[in-house]
């Protein structure tokens, strides 16, 4: 079954559609800019301005001669959501926020849970992962990465096809985004050893 067909039926269903309206409302309302998200973003400013990675990280109190920047994508990315300030910010968290919860929304009534449970897990989630949803933190990356990569392997636990091979860029992209990639790696290693 394609992505059309299920996101219709994400359009019809009323209750989990609420619950994912929540959630973006709930990260929408508390919405707070972490302390990393500063760093992160002045990191990237430095790459942009100098046009180069720099060795360590300029303005730590600890030494970091030497340590390899892998996220240097993230760094640039907050770079740009800061131009507008923490309004930048949190429009890239709720970007995250709604591409998470409408994937596993998707992913739910796909294989074929009710709308009234997918709208109570959502929520259970969203309750559960409430922090991680309103601070505004370099991991709002696997916020969309980690459902997309889940619905991805369901598919092909469901019905084996050539879309497996999205998993290693998405991998790749991810990593140069945030560490829970993993994490992201784990599953994808629990599910070709056991699927």
């Amino acid at each position: 079954m394609g992505f059309l067909p299920a996101l219709g039926t994400v359009r019809e269903a009323r209750s989990s559609t609420v619950a994912v309206a929540a959630a973006v409302t709930a990260a929408a309302g508390l919405g707070l800019v972490g302390a990393d998200s500063r760093w992160v973003a002045a990191l990237g400013d430095t790459i942009v301005e100098r046009r180069a990675i720099p060795d360590g990280v300029p303005y730590a109190s600890a030494p970091t001669a030497g340590w390899d920047n892998v996220l240097v994508v993230a760094q640039i990315l907050f770079h740009g959501f800061e131009r507008y300030g923490a309004h930048g910010l949190l429009a890239a968290q709720l970007v995250a926020v709604a591409t998470g919860f409408v994937l596993l929304a998707v992913g739910a009534r796909r294989y074929g849970a009710s709308d009234g449970s997918t709208a109570l897990v959502l929520l259970l989630v969203a309750v559960g992962a409430l922090t991680s949803l309103v601070v505004i933190r370099l991991q709002l990356f696997s916020l969309a990465f980690f459902p997309a990569l889940l619905l991805l392997l369901r598919g092909e636990t469901a019905e084996g096809s050539r879309r497996i091979w999205l998993v290693p860029p998405l991998l790749a992209i991810w990593g140069n985004l945030h560490g829970a990639v993993l994490i992201g790696f784990a599953v994808v290693s629990a599910y070709l050893l056991f699927a």
